[in-house]
């Protein structure tokens, strides 16, 4: 480390200069900035919604819908059992996805759900555990199962899910962007 770093500027991908008042993120694209909303209360928002919409849209055509603890139970039209599980519906687990779906009581896909009350295009924090898990699937050759569920206009009647599918794979081929990473050292 005999190099002098004081005279090093950071750049953006754009190639601009920052300055380190300016914020990585502008408010508008920060999904977590949701004017005073606390996120907790936006967030439980946005999983409830899921779960209304896995159960209306989704599975609306499940025989024999029965309610669960965690979800709801039914047969398709292949007479495979669909169970749909909102792992924190009683309260947060930390598996690194907010819904499992199973089919024939074997895992087929795993939800994680990101909210805000901003309709364009946003940042959303993604957590190690979270991150960890789609990578793990990936890995395995099971990406397609992990899916992010971002929620739009979250708190209004308005609100519309864009998903992303196997979001490492998305990575990796250049189509998800992902910023600002950290790391504990």
């Amino acid at each position: 480390f005999d190099k002098d770093l004081s005279d090093q500027k950071s750049s953006n991908s754009t190639g601009n200069t920052i300055r380190e008042d300016e914020p990585i993120i502008p408010e508008e694209e920060d999904g977590n900035k949701n004017n005073g909303i606390p996120n907790k209360q936006i967030g439980d928002w946005g999983e409830k919604y899921v779960f209304n919409f896995l159960k209306i849209k989704t599975y609306a055509g499940l025989k024999d819908l029965t309610y669960t603890e965690l979800g709801f139970t039914g047969i398709d039209r292949n007479v495979d059992v669909i169970e749909v599980k909102w792992l924190n519906r009683n309260g947060n687990i930390g598996k690194g996805y907010d819904f499992v779906i199973l089919k024939n009581e074997k895992e087929i896909e795993y939800i994680e759900v990101k909210t805000t009350i901003k309709t364009g295009k946003t940042y959303h924090d993604i957590t190690g555990t979270q991150w960890g898990w789609a990578w793990k699937l990936y890995q395995q050759g099971n990406g397609d199962k992990y899916i992010i569920y971002a929620v739009k206009g979250a708190n209004s009647s308005n609100a519309k899910i864009v998903s992303v599918k196997n979001p490492i794979k998305e990575w990796t081929e250049g189509r998800l962007f992902l910023h600002p990473l950290k790391i504990k050292v």
